[in-house]
């Protein structure tokens, strides 16, 4: 079973990317090239992916 896993990247100009890797073994391979090339890195487990999923649903309401 493949766990829904967001890696978010944290660029210098206090933006954010959010990737969704295909699998464990992509997410570690850009976690891993980013950190390299000095950019922050956070990934969110399930239950932050979903939180964050909430709060953008949530933004667009308004």
């Amino acid at each position: 079973m493949l766990v829904c896993t967001l890696l978010i990247i944290y660029l210098s100009y206090m933006t954010s990317i959010v990737v969704n890797p295909k699998s464990r073994k992509e997410l570690q391979f850009l976690s891993e090239l980013l950190q390299k090339l000095g950019v922050d890195v956070k990934v969110l487990s399930d239950e932050d992916s979903e939180d964050l999923g909430l709060a953008m649903l949530m933004k667009d309401v308004d």
